[in-house]
């Protein structure tokens, strides 16, 4: 059975996804310890909350470090909302805040150098 490594790190409703992959044919394992990262083949960084609090998380964790290496060995790496925005170089939600920087970009509102155009769910 193909197995996929959830990365637990106090944000986002990971049984949910867990039950999800199961209805998928994937067996999966919560786990917010860096070795099981770096040992897994398939990661989803999934996330629901705010950049910065998510960046604490995964460093109070000592994930950071253990994410980068799996990408950089060649590991699947899926974001998931929150998850897929660390992907970024930079969030400016809330405050300046460094990503992985897995992709070349920033995290802004959408609004930003819009004159507040697009109406944004409160």
């Amino acid at each position: 059975m193909k197995e996929v490594l959830i990365v637990d790190y106090n944000l986002g409703n990971i049984k949910s996804l867990q039950s999800a992959l199961s209805f998928l044919g994937y067996s999966s394992v919560i786990s917010n310890d860096p070795s099981k990262i770096l040992r897994a083949r398939k990661i989803i960084l999934p996330g629901v909350g705010a950049f910065p609090t998510a960046i604490q998380y995964l460093n109070k964790y000592n994930l950071l470090e253990a994410i980068k290496e799996s990408a950089k060995i060649g590991n699947d790496i899926l974001g998931i909302c929150l998850g897929m925005q660390l992907f970024m170089n930079t969030s400016y939600e809330f405050l300046k805040t460094k990503g992985l920087g897995f992709i070349d970009g920033d995290v802004i509102s959408i609004n930003t150098n819009r004159n507040n155009l697009i109406k944004l769910p409160s």
